[in-house]
């Protein structure tokens, strides 16, 4: 398990825009392009393993909305944060609102499985054959990982295997 670890600690040190996969990258533009009013709040959902962590990481290195891994983490005055592991339900999205107002912060961007229950922008990250091909290459080019060929549902998957666990 520690190799396992360790390459998690290798990408949390060295990860950067330029490793989004596609899929990712089009969602990352899609967020960018919501950030700011009119919308308080909107949803970055997907299954298990997708990299929607990553994109929450992402967005924090480029300085455009700051990471925190629950919302009991959130700090306030930000401009915009972003909430993994989030509710997705109608009443979680409704009284996130309130909880911005605050703490002083001007949007959040939730993370969740789930699609939000509320009428807000979400955007769905699926994973394709191009992101897993991008995601191994990112792996070895950067990190020196090799992952072998396997047909896993996810990227934790993936990664587990590269470091033989």
């Amino acid at each position: 398990m520690s190799v396992y670890i360790d390459i998690l600690n290798k990408i949390k040190t060295h990860y950067a825009l330029d490793w989004l996969t596609p899929s990712q990258r089009k969602v990352y533009d899609e967020v960018v392009a919501f950030l700011g009013p009119p919308h308080k709040v909107m949803n970055v959902y997907g299954k298990e393993g997708v990299g929607k962590t990553f994109l929450g990481w992402v967005l924090d290195k480029q300085g455009l909305a700051r990471y925190f891994p629950s919302l009991e983490d959130v700090t306030a005055n930000h401009s915009v944060v972003i909430i993994d592991n989030a509710e997705y339900k109608r009443d979680f999205v409704r009284g996130l609102r309130n909880i911005l107002w605050d703490k002083h912060i001007d949007q959040a961007v939730i993370i969740s499985r789930y699609r939000a229950e509320d009428s807000i922008p979400c955007f769905r990250l699926e994973l394709t054959d191009d992101d897993v091909q991008v995601f191994k290459s990112n792996l070895f080019r950067h990190l020196d990982v090799k992952v072998p060929d396997g047909n896993f549902s996810n990227l934790w998957g993936y990664l587990l295997q590269a470091a033989g666990v």
